[in-house]
């Protein structure tokens, strides 16, 4: 299939979600594809309203399935980001994440054979590791730290099953823990900013976890370097940490976040740590470097107050 010579066509999963919502914005940006999303009658679109433009396509999977959403748009390249995340399950969980997070991109991959469609990039998570203190490349030891997790780590092995068997070439993008614009508030670094401009306690753990923070704006540019790397690749399938390459402590990110107003309160140590908890996460990012061409650009310092200006004018304007 050649299709270096015209607009790639791609079709995102999940281009609603706080990072999709990224990757979607960087691609309509970019301006040399033509961009499909889809999503569901019910799907919240706060995050992607004011980019819906003629040139992006959208499909409701609920309407008419995703096989024939696959078949009428032809694409030449899929973006999987779409999931159900559960930090802890619930038995009523377990039928819907299994559903979301494997059965619905099994039948991504088993359309996209039924109709020629060679390119996938999928999306992964740091939490498909084992907790260990060193840093985190592709071959560390498996060992998810909840059933979401697991059911990413299920779902890679059948995407690897497809490339082997069937003409697809796939990239995995695991990512380490992004922030940015557009996050839920419940997420750890919207609520400590939210603490700050409102003037409120936050109750945290400890906070001594030293994490991988990454700015979603660098990792909707890793996105854009698999792209143009899985076009012109020979590989079959192959596996990146998407990072910043750096770890920080909360009580760091807290400091930070505390020069920008000066009003952060924090009961230190009011949130006991999780059975499950990660202590150390820092991404060996030397792959992404050499193949895909790809590093962050954005500081921890300028991705923090980016975000900050983003929660303040959304605060001063009643988002």
């Amino acid at each position: 299939m050649e299709v270096t010579s015209r607009k790639l066509r791609i079709l995102i999963t999940g281009g609603n979600g706080f990072v999709g919502s990224h990757v979607l914005e960087t691609l309509v940006k970019k301006g040399n594809c033509e961009v499909g999303i889809t999503l569901r009658t019910t799907s919240d679109t706060w995050r992607i309203n004011t980019m819906f433009t003629d040139d992006i396509e959208r499909f409701f999977i609920d309407r008419e399935g995703v096989e024939n959403v696959i078949s009428r748009f032809k694409p030449d390249l899929i973006i999987h980001l779409a999931v159900l995340y559960k930090k802890r399950h619930t038995a009523g969980n377990i039928e819907e994440m299994f559903d979301s997070n494997i059965t619905f991109p099994s039948k991504i991959l088993q359309a996209m054979v039924q109709n020629d469609v060679r390119f996938f990039i999928n999306t992964g998570t740091f939490t498909e590791y084992s907790n260990q203190n060193r840093d985190l490349t592709v071959d560390a030891p498996i060992l998810p730290s909840n059933l979401y997790s697991a059911t990413k780590v299920a779902f890679e092995d059948i995407l690897k099953f497809y490339t082997k068997t069937y003409n697809i070439n796939a990239i995995t993008l695991k990512l380490t823990s992004p922030y940015g614009p557009r996050d839920s508030t419940s997420k750890l670094i919207p609520y400590l900013m939210n603490c700050a401009i409102g003037k409120n306690v936050a109750n945290l753990s400890p906070g001594d976890q030293m994490w991988d923070y990454i700015y979603v704006k660098d990792v909707a540019e890793a996105y854009k370097s698999a792209i143009e790397f899985i076009v012109n690749s020979r590989h079959s399938y192959d596996s990146f940490i998407i990072g910043s390459g750096e770890s920080h402590s909360l009580k760091e990110i807290a400091d930070i976040i505390k020069r920008f107003n000066g009003e952060l309160e924090i009961n230190w140590g009011a949130v006991p740590y999780s059975e499950m908890e990660t202590y150390y996460i820092r991404a060996d990012i030397t792959k992404a470097k050499n193949t895909l061409k790809w590093w962050p650009k954005y500081t921890l310092i300028d991705g923090l107050r980016e975000t900050y200006e983003y929660y303040q004018s959304a605060k001063k304007n009643g988002w």
